[in-house]
């Protein structure tokens, strides 16, 4: 419930923000941003954006999941876009929404579309009676602004990354010419043995929520290919690749990142020994001993090499 400020020398420095549902306050929070001197936070219990200067003064708080200001009077923010169609079908997607400080919508898209297989209650539809199983799975859009008026961003299932300008429009498409990885039946077995340890020590209402999901869920055909997208200052785009724990441990640990160029063209990949993001000439990186769980972080700076950037 705070944001902790640490300097390259691995320093604390101060804590931004404190636990509570006041201004400047948090129940869980997220940075989603740092630039132009504005850190944005966003919290998903309290649905809402908060902004501080980097020195930790306030400036304002905003309504709404993971929106912030890009410009005068613009706000954006990562959303489920939906739909019906002119069935009365309900399609839901993953994508972003601009709009004004009026609230309207300036653009808006979609990474993908997913029929939802069952009838909601909704007015003006006039199917009734309540939802019904199965669920599809749509996989959480991420990405990040990039600050010449463009949106990168990815579904994480696809090896897909979509440029897009701010009225929604395309301004690039990044095929990574990485393919696909199909889930394997033990990766769906492990899913749901965690879901049956998360129903043991749930509370009476989180039980019947999990025990839903869990008849309900349509597991994914494809597993997630990124967990993070990075852009570094000299427009270098880093994907950090999904990997399972046996995965990491098998590669001897760390993290694999795809390495693009700012046009787009695929320049390899690199072994870190963390993940994290990167930025400034940057990586920060979390790092976990195997041995006791203890998360630290570390910081290693790149070095620009006609190849691309490397780890030292």
């Amino acid at each position: 419930a705070r944001i902790a400020v640490f300097g390259t020398d691995g320093r604390f420095e101060r804590s931004i923000g404190r636990r509570g549902q006041g201004p400047g306050e948090f129940m869980i929070c997220e940075l989603i941003d740092l630039s132009d001197g504005i850190l944005k936070s966003v919290d998903y219990n309290l649905h809402r954006t908060t902004h501080y200067r980097t020195d930790g003064r306030l400036i304002d708080t905003f309504p709404g999941r993971g929106r912030f200001n890009i410009g005068p009077d613009l706000f954006f923010s990562l959303t489920h876009p939906s739909r019906y169609d002119q069935n009365g079908h309900l399609w839901m997607g993953s994508g972003f929404l601009v709009t004004d400080a009026a609230g309207d919508t300036v653009g808006t898209t979609a990474l993908q579309q997913v029929r939802i297989n069952y009838e909601f209650e909704t007015p003006g539809h006039g199917k009734g009676g309540k939802s019904r199983p199965p669920v599809p799975y749509i996989d959480q859009p991420f990405g990040l602004y990039v600050s010449d008026g463009s949106v990168l961003l990815t579904d994480g299932v696809n090896p897909v990354l979509m440029w897009y300008r701010l009225d929604g429009s395309i301004r690039k498409k990044i095929e990574t010419g990485i393919p696909p990885r199909p889930v394997t039946p033990q990766e769906r077995d492990r899913f749901f043995r965690d879901l049956d340890s998360q129903i043991r020590v749930a509370d009476d209402n989180q039980q019947v929520y999990l025990e839903w999901l869990k008849d309900a869920v349509v597991f994914p055909q494809y597993r997630t290919l990124w967990n993070h997208i990075s852009v570094d200052d000299a427009g270098y785009i880093w994907l950090e690749g999904f990997e399972m724990e046996f995965e990491r441990h098998d590669r001897g640990g760390g993290h694999t990142y795809y390495l693009f160029s700012p046009e787009g063209e695929f320049l390899g990949s690199t072994r870190a020994p963390a993940a994290g993001r990167i930025t400034r000439g940057f990586f920060l990186g979390e790092v976990t001993d195997p041995e006791t769980d203890r998360v630290e972080y570390a910081v290693w700076r790149l070095i620009p090499r006609i190849e691309g950037f490397v780890y030292p």
